[in-house]
């Protein structure tokens, strides 16, 4: 996504201690907020401290790589932000009522619960994804078609 950019400025600098050390931050950041968010939301709450995380994240490296070429960045990144996090919060409600939804199915004792686990842990991640893609394409978010690009690029399938 949007930190992987942000990346690949740097290494055009080459620049990759600067990724590295902001990824220690970030690893320290999700390790105080992890437990705290955790044990007050739950599984919410570990999707919002990999959140808040990635956000700082992507504002340091910004804001240093601005700092070291006025030419990297000139755009606002607020507008890829806000859209990413749109996207975030829509998929993450999606998430949670499409959980609620399966819970509606009546739980099997012993093993057989771990596999309808497993399923609907499955069919869930599937649906945040899609939901997830498909509000940055409503969002018109610029590196999702290099993103489609490089996948059929990498897949072999013809780049229209």
């Amino acid at each position: 996504g949007i930190i992987a950019l942000v990346g690949r400025g740097f290494n055009s600098l080459n620049d990759t201690r600067t990724p590295a050390k902001m990824a220690l931050w970030v690893f320290l950041v999700n390790i105080v907020l992890s437990p705290v968010l955790g044990w007050l939301f739950k599984a919410p709450g570990l999707a919002a401290a990999n959140l808040v995380a990635a956000v700082f994240q992507y504002v340091v490296l910004w804001k240093i790589l601005r700092g070291k070429n006025s030419a990297f960045c000139a755009e606002s990144f607020w507008k890829p932000l806000v859209q990413c996090l749109a996207a975030a919060v829509v998929m993450g409600g999606c998430v949670h009522v499409a959980w609620r939804f399966c819970d509606l199915w009546h739980p099997v004792d012993g093993a057989a619960n771990l596999a309808v686990d497993a399923l609907k842990l499955a069919a869930v991640i599937g649906i945040g994804t899609a939901v997830y893609f498909f509000i940055l394409w409503i969002l018109r978010y610029p590196e999702l078609s290099f993103l489609l690009a490089k996948r059929r690029k990498d897949s072999g399938t013809p780049v229209s």
